[in-house]
């Protein structure tokens, strides 16, 4: 294999071909540069698109609980928190104690739905602009190749899961 042993060349030419091929390295290269347009025109709201997400994701399952929320949205029920923080203090989601009372739901208000209203236009700007440039039929295409991957490589362990010895047999 490349790398091990032969040297610098071997080194820099197994560097070239990660950074030529890595499935990881290119999709973080869209996803940054897709985040900032993003974030760019949804800038005159005072949000980031991360949150626009979770706007969305709330208003769409309004009463879900925390952990179902953040399956949905694709993220570590760790980081969630983190993402709700802002939306909290600006009042656009309240958390709330679900049925049973060791789930925590959460819900847009009033707030949030004007809020969410206000950005579409904002993020319809910038889907018109990677719908124009790339097309409509590719970024369906590209979409759908998307999520199948996501889908296909599942969730990460959680840092938890990562740290806890195996068990006994």
């Amino acid at each position: 294999m490349p790398g091990r042993g032969g040297g610098r060349a071997s080194l820099e030419a197994a560097c070239a071909a990660i950074a030529a091929t890595c499935a990881c390295t290119t999709v973080r290269l869209a996803s940054r540069a897709i985040t900032q347009l993003y974030d760019s025109a949804l800038a005159p709201s005072g949000l980031r698109v991360t949150q626009f997400v979770v706007l969305v994701g709330v208003l769409r399952g309004a009463g879900m609980t925390l952990n179902r929320l953040a399956k949905t949205l694709g993220m570590e029920r760790s980081t969630l928190p983190r993402n709700l923080r802002p939306l909290i203090r600006r009042r656009l989601v309240e958390v709330m104690s679900g049925p049973d009372k060791r789930a925590k739901v959460i819900r847009l208000t009033k707030a949030g739905e004007r809020q969410v209203a206000r950005m579409i236009p904002h993020w319809e700007r910038a889907q018109a602009r990677v719908l124009r440039d790339i097309g409509i039929r590719k970024w369906r295409s590209l979409g759908a190749d998307l999520r199948l991957l996501a889908k296909s490589v599942g969730p990460a362990p959680t840092r938890k899961a990562r740290e806890r010895p195996p068990h006994p047999r």
